[in-house]
C-alpha cells in the first residue's frame, strides 16, 4: 500500500519486528513470531477492567500470552 510505511501503525510494526528479531535471537522468544500476532495478542491489556478483579485477570492472561511466546 503506497505511503504504509509513513503511518505511526507501520513504524509501531517495524519496531516490534526489530525487539522480537532481538528477543527471539537471544532466545528469549521463539523465532518467526508474527509482530501483529503479537501486538493483536497484548489488546486484551486493554479490555480488562481497572479493579482489583481485572488486574488480576490481566495478570493471568499475560502470563498466559508470554508463555505462548516463549521458545518450544
Amino acid at each position: 500500500m503506497p505511503g504504509e510505511h509513513n503511518t505511526p501503525r507501520s513504524a509501531w510494526a517495524e519496531r516490534s519486528a526489530s525487539l522480537l528479531d532481538a528477543c527471539a535471537a537471544a532466545g528469549a522468544v521463539r523465532p518467526g513470531l508474527d509482530p501483529a500476532d503479537v501486538i493483536q495478542l497484548m489488546g486484551f491489556l486493554w479490555r480488562v477492567s481497572d479493579d482489583p478483579r481485572g488486574r488480576a485477570q490481566a495478570d493471568r492472561l499475560l502470563d498466559l500470552a508470554i508463555d505462548a511466546l516463549r521458545p518450544r
